[in-house]
């Protein structure tokens, strides 16, 4: 912990002293602001860090200044903590919400905090007010973690999308389901696509310094490299496609990926289909075949398609507006025989009239 304050750099000087978890004690004497992480007495995965108390007239600039997101990540920072370059900003910040208190300003994470994983938060007011003569000493930064608590592993891949084994030489993407939320961060080397020779595929998929989880966490978009797919450009010409028409290919995710709570899968899942001819031509809703439901009833409302669709689009990309065409019908959605069938169940039965 020597090395670390070391090594941090002091902060702007609209601050007091910083006070840190997990057994530190907390420096400062009342009146000065102090940073402190607060978990969630519901999900001992979040929580927030608050910045209080804040003098009136830093307040009143602050709700003045109404600062934007980009602004209060320079201004009030939270990092996940490098133990190799202690202070080193080299990462995003943590994404989140920020908000004023009564007397102080609120940081939320997007997303679950990592058990185990240690973060750091700092702040300096100055980027946003300018301000120069403060009577408080210019604190050190919040470091602090969630504790990583001993589990048996349990989370699996619930599935992989497309489901069909028989999978277009174009191919985007995969859509990775989860049965519990996950871990972000390093995903790249514990999912493999391995060819018919059982070796893997160099270079298939796309690098992304961001990777694509919904808000949930249980579902991961995993991207083949568009560079290598769209024809007549320079990845495609040098190295052709990822996938191509005739072969077998296996996308393996292995056991090493881990969950919120740090626990690794329970076992690697793979993912076996062959190749066959790209798929050019536009989607044609023309094409597509509706079985209708008996008004006073809750049957579903099903779309046919002829060749397969985008799960995930499917699942937020067609709704069904009201007679009035004010509203949309509240319901669920169902999606089988492999991407080729959209079924509809409203929450309340069909009334008679034009949908």
């Amino acid at each position: 912990m020597k090395r670390l304050a070391a090594a941090l750099t002091p902060i702007g000087a609209a601050l007091g002293q910083i006070s840190l978890v997990d057994g530190i004690d907390e420096a400062g004497n009342g009146r000065a602001p102090i940073l402190r992480f607060h978990a969630s007495s519901t999900n001992s995965a979040c929580g927030s860090v608050d910045l209080q108390p804040l003098g009136r007239e830093v307040m009143r600039q602050l709700r003045h200044a109404d600062p934007s997101i980009a602004q209060w990540q320079k201004a009030f920072p939270v990092f996940v903590d490098d133990a190799e370059w202690p202070g080193s900003d080299a990462s995003p910040p943590v994404l989140g919400r920020y908000e004023l208190l009564p007397d102080g300003a609120r940081f939320t994470p997007r997303y679950p905090l990592m058990k185990g994983l240690k973060y750091r938060a700092s702040a300096d007011l100055s980027v946003l007010l300018g301000l120069r003569d403060l009577e408080h000493s210019t604190p050190s930064p919040l470091v602090f973690s969630l504790p990583r608590e001993p589990t048996v592993p349990s989370t699996v891949v619930d599935g992989i999308f497309p489901s069909s084994d028989a999978l277009p030489e174009n191919l985007l993407r995969f859509y990775v389901h989860f049965s519990a939320p996950m871990q972000s961060g390093g995903v790249q080397d514990h999912i493999v696509l391995l060819g018919s020779d059982g070796q893997p595929v160099a270079a298939a998929f796309l690098e992304l310094t961001t990777e694509l989880w919904d808000p949930a966490m249980r579902r991961l978009t995993v991207m083949l490299d568009p560079g290598r797919i769209k024809r007549g450009v320079g990845p495609n010409i040098e190295l052709g496609a990822p996938l191509r028409q005739g072969d077998r290919y296996t996308l393996v995710i292995r056991e090493g990926m881990r969950d919120a709570e740090g626990r690794p899968l329970l076992r690697s899942f793979s993912k076996s289909f062959r190749v066959t001819a790209a798929i050019r031509e536009p989607i044609d809703p023309g094409r597509w075949t509706v079985d209708l439901p008996a008004s006073g009833t809750r049957q579903a409302l099903v779309l046919n398609f002829p060749t397969p669709l985008d799960h995930a689009l499917l699942s937020h990309t067609i709704r069904v507006a009201a007679p009035d065409r004010a509203r949309s019908v509240v319901g669920r959605i169902e999606l089988d025989r492999e991407e080729t069938r959209w079924a509809f169940t409203p929450s309340s039965a069909w009334v008679a009239g034009p949908y």
